[in-house]
């Protein structure tokens, strides 16, 4: 009773199975025969087996879900990097390498040149000679720079233009009063090559007129000009063609006297021209301009307490490579 009623069984559990939809076949490993067996337990298990088996191979299969991708954001460590092999070449004996030029050295910038430094003040440049001069590419006579110098030609400096400029026209304005500045000496204001042209000396509102005051008198040829008062007070220099009407020759005089024999300090000849006397700050010399020697303007100086050109001993200061004129001495 207990065989046929897990026959049965069996047989439900079968019509079951195969009322499913079809299936893949089932393993070729599963044989087909029962082995024969008189046991009737033994030849039972070997069924169920068999359904087992044909229900396994038909059953749905499980769903393998992949890994999920690497977020975006995710930091992807680098892949490493391989060693940059270096070449390195062997020449044969034989065989001469090409020369190398030497690396560019850095350019060096363009560097303006110096300009003067020298303070530029009448403290600073007491006792010096100032003058204009062709020196540093200058052009006679608009194109000029100004220099100073020591009493015997020496320590040459050029000066910052327009500082220059005021204080040598201020030396200027100022050469014509006496140490006082009670009087003044003045030229004329108009002195052609043909006119008559005399200096004057009075308080300084008269002699602006040139009304009064005449100290020189002349030939009607001569030009008197250029007056500058010593800083003691006892003589006037000034430039005269006194005796000969081509050439100025440096002259001096007591303020005080008129009608008097004025005296020579130099002696130019025919030469062309003289200007610009100035004293120095104790009145023992004077310097001046003239371009008598060599066409060249030159500064030359003198002893300003001598009575005569022969004593008086002028000698140039100048390199005679320039042209060099209008000296003032600082005081």
């Amino acid at each position: 009773m207990k065989f046929r009623f897990s026959i049965f069984f069996v047989l439900l559990v079968f019509i079951a199975a195969c009322s499913t939809p079809p299936t893949p076949p089932a393993p070729t490993n599963v044989p087909n025969v029962l082995p024969p067996t008189a046991d009737a337990a033994a030849t039972e298990a070997a069924i169920a087996q068999k359904i087992f088996t044909t229900l396994t191979a038909s059953a749905p299969q499980p769903t393998v879900t992949p890994p999920p991708l690497p977020n975006a954001t995710a930091t992807v460590p680098p892949l490493p990097t391989a060693p940059v092999p270096t070449l390195v070449v062997n020449l044969s004996p034989s065989v001469t390498p090409i020369s190398v030029p030497p690396t560019r050295g850095t350019t060096r910038a363009i560097v303006a040149p110096t300009q003067p430094t020298l303070t530029v003040s009448r403290e600073a440049l007491l006792g010096k000679i100032v003058f204009k001069s062709t020196r540093a590419g200058g052009r006679y006579p608009s194109q000029f720079n100004f220099f100073v110098m020591d009493a015997d030609g020496s320590n040459v400096q050029q000066l910052l233009r327009d500082p220059a400029a005021e204080l040598h026209q201020s030396q200027i304005e100022n050469a014509g009063f006496s140490p006082d500045r009670a009087l003044l000496v003045v030229g004329e204001r108009t002195c052609n090559p043909t006119g008559h042209c005399d200096l004057y000396i009075a308080s300084p509102e008269l002699a602006a007129t040139r009304s009064q005051g005449q100290w020189t008198s002349g030939p009607n040829f001569s030009r008197a000009d250029q007056p500058v008062w010593s800083p003691d007070g006892n003589w006037v220099a000034f430039t005269w063609n006194l005796t000969n009407d081509r050439t100025k020759n440096i002259f001096k005089g007591n303020p005080a006297l008129t009608n008097q024999n004025f005296k020579r300090l130099t002696d130019f000849g025919g030469q062309p021209d003289t200007k610009s006397p100035t004293y120095s700050p104790d009145g023992s010399m004077l310097a001046f301009a003239t371009n008598s020697v060599g066409n060249r303007w030159q500064i030359w100086v003198l002893s300003a307490l001598a009575e005569n050109f022969t004593d008086a001993q002028a000698h140039s200061v100048g390199n005679g490579e320039a042209d060099d004129w209008d000296p003032v001495w600082i005081k």
